[in-house]
């Protein structure tokens, strides 16, 4: 059923519907969000590897690592600000909507579609899981949709012609408008925003920050167990419970898998064979652990529990992850 009103501030107005070229490299907005992105990869990147380091005493390589960090990830925004200029020349072409229920925006250019598709087969072609995850991580993105009801602070940006929709702790979708539509666009998305109150939800940045530095300690057992394992199980449990947490809860999954190996390793290496070299007696190896051996075997376990548990509760619902409690207040206008 088409709505026949037509005033721009009333909700049972038909959709506004527009389209226009996105600037990538000349609008303050999206270039921040750019250098936003390359800065906490980078940052991200640093404290993970870092983090490694600084456990096995490495404290003088951390320098270096953020240096080379740095440089790495300059020369790939820089490569990306060449790329967006030569290949798109600074525009992407993006559809956009709001109504009484959402508010949405699509990626309709076709060179970007074509460099996506473009990548992936060429990942797949060469065997470059890196560029085809790219591709498909690209081509899953053209569409997002946010519903008013998750929509906490609407911040006008007059002269660059853009309307910022932000949750309680972040900015969801960007409406960039025409100078001729913008003020009819504003005074719907301040209707729509009025008409529908945003979900009482708390902040949940501090809650992020919190587990996020639980894992951390959590993980710091498992590096320094005292039946040596292989340093990639616990690094790998380390950044699968962080991404577990900041996006998608299945990535539990593999920390648990993780803690299962390190379990099973730390297992088998205690029991492994060991002959004195003064008495010439073969024991178990566990028979030689120190008071302090048991002790950091006994956080590694303490540690494992929580590890154990906030999986569970992740994968159960009882918790949420960063970007699935987004995904769920953006729920689309449909439902």
């Amino acid at each position: 059923m088409v709505r026949t009103s037509t005033h721009p501030g009333s909700t049972d107005a038909p959709a506004l519907k527009w389209e226009r070229d996105v600037p990538i490299l000349t609008n303050g907005l999206v270039l921040s969000s750019i250098v936003k992105v390359f800065v906490l990869a980078g940052l991200l990147m640093i404290g993970l590897v870092g983090f490694l380091f600084a456990l096995q005493g490495d404290w003088r390589l951390i320098g270096p690592l953020a240096a080379f960090v740095a440089m790495i990830d300059g020369g790939v925004l820089v490569v990306g600000a060449l790329a967006a200029a030569l290949i798109y020349g600074n525009r992407l072409r993006y559809r956009f909507s709001v109504d009484e229920k959402a508010a949405a925006c699509e990626r309709i250019d076709r060179r970007a579609t074509f460099v996506g598709w473009l990548a992936i087969a060429l990942g797949v072609v060469f065997g470059k899981p890196g560029a085809a995850g790219v591709g498909l991580i690209s081509e899953s993105t053209t569409q997002t949709s946010v519903n008013w009801t998750s929509v906490v602070r609407v911040t006008e940006h007059r002269r660059a012609h853009v309307i910022a929709l932000r949750n309680t702790w972040r900015t969801t979708l960007l409406l960039f408008c025409t100078r001729e539509n913008y003020d009819a666009v504003l005074t719907r998305v301040k209707a729509a925003h009025l008409a529908n109150a945003p979900r009482q939800r708390a902040n949940p940045l501090p809650r992020l920050l919190l587990r996020t530095a639980l894992v951390a300690v959590a993980c710091i057992p498992l590096f320094k167990l005292p039946a040596r394992v292989d340093a990639f199980a616990p690094y790998l449990v380390l950044c699968f419970a962080l991404a577990s947490v900041w996006l998608i809860p299945h990535l539990a999954w593999v920390v648990l898998g993780g803690l299962a190996v390190i379990a099973g390793m730390s297992v088998l290496a205690g029991f492994a064979p060991y002959t004195s070299f003064i008495t010439h007696e073969t024991m178990h190896r566990y028979d030689i652990f120190s008071d302090d051996d048991w002790a950091m075997a006994a956080l590694a376990l303490l540690g494992a529990a929580y590890l154990v548990w906030l999986s569970l509760a992740l994968l159960r619902g009882r918790v949420q992850s960063g970007l699935m409690g987004d995904l769920i207040d953006m729920e689309d206008a449909s439902s």
